[in-house]
């Protein structure tokens, strides 16, 4: 499946990997951990809150009673004795997955060292595939270019700046006289590699396919889609040259003389509930204060000033396999709580085909501690009815993580895709 462009790139493209020295992560483990009792769950709790004890949860915590999948923790070797001789001694039960994590890692860093090699060696981009990974550069010339092909339908809009000042492009796709708009970003955290590359595919999909497909057709004479694949460009960029986990932003904070801690989570960067007692070198670092990021800034400029005409917001994440709804810090319900059920399941019936199903969940009951996120923001403080979090493949149950092959890119973004037009054909019967 293939998107035909011409994309000169002699001196981007080579500048891409010019610095480029990734991480390998040696003597890292990767833990599987599943929580059996309340106290196992309060127990890690406690070891996630002890400040020397570097560790990155690749899965949530929370409550016992809503939680059915392990914990993967990524733990660097200062962490690993401190951390298995507390669950020991908790009798946690866990498992030790890093043989398979270090084959699906070594798999990931030769398609890398493949890439790096392609663009060194060649000085024309003839095709972007739309079924392996892109850089930024990449990302952004594929937009530039559907733009140029299709100035009817896709208009490229820069809707502000990172922290280290690169660019926040999305894409308006639809005609000129649509009243009401679709919101889509991904991207905000830098590793979760398929919901960039799932954003494109559905843009792709969107822009190719509106002369010679009735029901695309319908459905862009009837919505406009802003399309932000890289909410985190710095993030993002980041993860391809050096740490391919990283999860944050890039800007700075805590600084002193010798060193600062770097990035905020994005996700945990809006104005609610937001809870400032997080480390600023953890991966989940909320920021010292609400919306303190240039991205999240942008991002909520740009929604509260179009809120008027947006009637569903879908952010894509990854990993877990989950549509999520609001709230995350509260167990309440929205407001309309049944229109956000009734385009919720109109998502999962069109996802469940060949065994493979999303699972709804409030998002309070799977990730209970997380504060600070677009979707209750968005549902707060402005008039989008909708709003909603993909997690997109894989489960916490497969060996894949953050690190899902390029061969499961298509799939995955297919019935994202089929899942998302048929949420937006129910609000036919809503709005």
């Amino acid at each position: 499946m293939f998107a035909e462009v011409s994309l000169f790139w002699t001196f981007i493209f080579a500048s891409i990997f010019s610095a480029w020295n990734l991480n390998l992560y040696e003597n890292y483990q990767l833990l599987q951990i599943q929580l059996l009792s309340q106290d196992d769950v309060n127990v890690l709790q406690k070891i996630v809150d002890v400040e020397s004890l570097e560790m990155d949860f690749w899965t949530p915590l929370t409550d016992l009673d809503n939680y059915d999948k392990p914990i993967i923790a990524f733990v660097p070797p200062s962490s690993v004795n401190l951390l298995i001789e507390s669950l020991e001694k908790s009798k946690i039960s866990y498992s030790n997955i890093t043989d398979v994590f270090r084959k699906n890692f070594n798999n990931h860093v030769q398609m890398l060292k493949d890439k790096k090699h392609k663009m060194k060696t060649s000085k024309i981009l003839s095709t972007f595939t739309l079924n392996e990974y892109h850089t930024l550069a990449e990302i952004h010339w594929y937009m530039q270019a559907l733009s140029r092909k299709h100035p009817q339908i896709v208009k490229l809009i820069n809707i502000g700046y990172s922290s280290e000042g690169r660019p926040l492009l999305a894409v308006k796709v639809g005609r000129k006289f649509t009243k009401n708009s679709i919101w889509i970003d991904a991207g905000m955290h830098a590793r979760e590699w398929i919901a960039p590359a799932t954003a494109v595919y559905l843009l792709h999909e969107l822009a190719e396919n509106y002369e010679n497909t009735k029901e695309i057709q319908f459905i862009l004479n009837k919505y406009s889609f802003y399309i932000l694949p890289v909410v985190n460009p710095d993030g993002y960029d980041y993860s391809w040259k050096s740490e391919r986990f990283w999860r944050k932003s890039r800007s700075k904070h805590n600084c002193t003389f010798w060193s600062c801690c770097v990035g905020v989570d994005l996700d945990r960067n809006f104005n609610i509930s937001i809870d400032l007692r997080g480390h600023p070198c953890r991966p989940d670092y909320p920021g010292p204060f609400p919306f303190s990021e240039s991205e999240t800034r942008a991002v909520s400029k740009f929604l509260s000033e179009n809120q008027q005409h947006i009637l569903l917001a879908i952010s894509l994440h990854s990993f877990g396999k989950l549509l999520t709804v609001p709230y995350s810090f509260k167990s309440d319900e929205v407001e309309n709580s049944n229109f956000q059920t009734y385009t919720a399941r109109h998502f999962l019936q069109a996802t469940a085909f060949k065994n493979e199903f999303y699972t709804l969940t409030q998002a309070y009951k799977n990730y209970k501690f997380s504060i600070g996120q677009e979707m209750d923001w968005i549902r707060l403080f402005t008039n989008i009815p909708l709003a909603y979090s993909i997690k997109l493949p894989p489960t916490p149950n497969e060996p894949y993580g953050f690190l899902l092959p390029e061969d499961h890119i298509v799939p995955v973004s297919i019935q994202a895709f089929e899942g998302i037009l048929n949420m937006v054909k129910s609000l036919n019967y809503l709005y």
